[in-house]
C-alpha cells in the first residue's frame, strides 16, 4: 500500500512474512505490488513493539 504524505511516501508491505513501513523520497518511482529493494540505514532506523508502540531500542 502506497501513503502519499507530500514530503514523503510510505510504503506498507512485507519481508518474508513481516509487516514492515518505508518512508520514500517522493521522487521515488515505485507502485503497489512491485517488488522494491530497500535497505535500513541504522543511524536513521526506529524499530517499535507493534503491541505496546514502544521503540524497542531503548527498552
Amino acid at each position: 500500500m502506497k501513503e502519499v504524505l507530500g514530503a514523503e511516501v510510505l510504503f506498507h508491505g512485507k519481508i518474508n512474512r513481516e509487516e514492515i513501513c518505508v518512508r520514500l523520497n517522493p521522487n521515488v518511482k515505485a507502485e503497489t505490488g512491485v517488488c522494491l529493494p530497500v535497505y535500513a540505514d541504522m543511524d536513521r532506523i526506529k524499530l517499535f513493539d507493534m503491541a505496546t508502540e514502544q521503540n524497542i531500542l531503548y527498552i
